[in-house]
């Protein structure tokens, strides 16, 4: 089994694996563009993007940012309970989130509940995000092997994405970009890593598999610019 880094260094080499993805519009705490409806997210992508726009991953924030990030989180859900980027972003700050500014794992958990309530496919997703920041490794790829048992909506399919070189010594396969943040991949016989990912019929877009060359002191820009929940 092959966990997602915390942190995806610059300039290291990956193998890009073709297959589809979909465009997708911005979402903002002030409205969701008519082109795109909430009620169309449907791919962790979707769910991932909107969410950034409530709460940015390419920004490393003080204890007093997060503390108000999370009270304005909670504040815009009140008014909006069946988001699901409202949902993910909190699910994200509490898995993420030191407990000296509210990270809780407990809420975390309790958020990718909320998400499955919505959708089922989502929430498996978010509840193998949560079980991965905790390093139970085996619950989330429990979580996302739930996620491949749910219906297949209209206009969409299975995409496997597969990484068939071995990986040499000091390096190592640490998931495939989705919304361009990486997500895990699991081996199974012979050092293949696999994941299916449930995608929007379109053509030319990609994925790519990240190969990690093992960085052991990335410079703060490299945190800044690499760094996500």
């Amino acid at each position: 089994m092959v966990f997602l880094s915390g942190l995806i260094p610059l300039n290291l080499p990956f193998t890009s694996v073709y297959c589809n993805q979909n465009k997708h519009s911005v979402f903002t705490s002030s409205g969701i563009e008519k082109n795109n409806p909430e009620s169309n997210i449907i791919t962790y992508a979707e769910a991932d993007e909107a969410a950034d726009e409530y709460a940015s991953t390419k920004h490393i924030y003080t204890y007093q940012e997060a503390i108000e990030l999370r009270k304005k989180l909670i504040a815009e859900l009140i008014y909006n309970s069946k988001s699901v980027p409202l949902n993910w972003a909190l699910m994200r700050f509490y898995a993420s989130a030191p407990n000296f500014v509210g990270g809780s794992t407990t809420a975390a958990l309790q958020y990718a509940g909320y998400i499955y309530s919505i959708s089922p496919y989502l929430g498996c997703l978010a509840f193998e995000y949560v079980y991965t920041k905790r390093k139970n490794l085996e619950t989330a790829e429990s979580w996302y092997k739930n996620s491949l048992t749910i219906p297949l909506p209209n206009d969409m399919y299975w995409d496997e994405i597969v990484y068939t070189q071995t990986p040499h010594i000091g390096i190592k396969v640490t998931g495939n970009f989705n919304n361009w943040k990486s997500q895990n991949m699991y081996s199974g016989t012979g050092g293949v890593f696999k994941r299916k990912v449930m995608i929007h019929k379109c053509d030319n877009c990609i994925y790519k598999v990240i190969v990690d060359y093992n960085q052991r002191s990335p410079s703060r820009n490299e945190i800044i610019v690499n760094s996500f929940w």
